[in-house]
Formats: structure tokens, C-alpha cells, sequence
């Protein structure tokens, strides 16, 4: 359980989220203390001839539940961006391995070593600050 201030820099690191190949189909995050807004984004491309940016900001209301997967999940940058947490915001995310890491995936060995290591969670708070990547 990772807490998010707008006064303060506790980020989920960018290398440890943000692997595609780690992590499997399903975002689950449900949001516990403040609303805020999941933004999904498309990079800059051509659209109907123009360049354009795509953002779209979904509300998500204090206990607020939602699961992004499929096309939201792969073609669609996600993101809580700062301006968006107005008091303190918690919320609890559960993400799968990917097939890769899983029981006969290549690398299913690093699967298990990585399961191994989540089940020593002891249930504190990170209260650190590490910088990277948005929740």
C-alpha cells in the first residue's frame, strides 16, 4: 500500500511498474481516500490528417473500483498525474505476472523467484520517496 500526497514525491518507480513483459493483462486499483482522475493517453500521431495528442481523464470517486485491460491496457498510456491528487490519495493495485513468468512461461523460474519474494510482504507502508513513473 503505497500512500500519494500532491505535497509530497512518493512515486512508484518507473522500472518496477512499467515493465510490459512483467506484468500480465490485468490492472486492478482500487481507490480508497480522495477522488482523482486515470488519465489514458495516446503519444502524439496522425489523426484524420493532423497531428494530435489524445488524453482522456476517467474520474475515479473516493472507493471507486477499476480494472483496465485489453486495449485501455496495451494501446493506451496510463497515469495519475499530480495535478489530479487534491488531498491525500490511497489506493490498493494488484497487477499478474505475465504468461512469461508464469508456471511452463520461459522465464518461469524468475516467476516463482518473484512470487517467493512478495510473499515476505509484511504489510507496512512505504513512506519513501523513489521517484519515476505514476501509479
Amino acid at each position: 500500500l503505497l500512500p500519494f500526497a500532491a505535497t509530497t514525491t512518493n512515486r512508484v518507480p518507473f522500472w518496477f511498474f512499467f515493465c510490459c513483459r512483467l506484468w500480465g493483462e490485468r490492472l486492478i486499483t482500487l481507490n480508497l481516500c480522495s477522488a482523482t482522475h486515470l488519465c489514458f493517453s495516446r503519444p502524439r500521431r496522425e489523426c484524420e490528417g493532423l497531428s494530435c495528442d489524445f488524453e482522456i481523464a476517467v474520474p475515479l470517486p473516493q472507493r471507486s473500483l477499476v480494472i483496465v485491460q485489453g486495449a485501455a491496457r496495451h494501446n493506451w498510456d496510463h497515469a495519475i498525474h499530480r495535478s489530479d491528487i487534491a488531498d491525500v490519495r490511497m489506493a490498493i493495485t494488484l497487477r499478474e505476472l505475465s504468461a512469461e513468468f508464469a508456471a511452463g512461461g520461459p522465464r518461469e523460474a524468475d516467476g516463482q523467484q518473484l512470487r517467493a519474494i512478495a510473499a515476505t510482504f509484511a504489510g507496512r507502508v512505504s513512506t519513501s520517496s523513489t521517484g519515476g513513473g505514476s501509479s
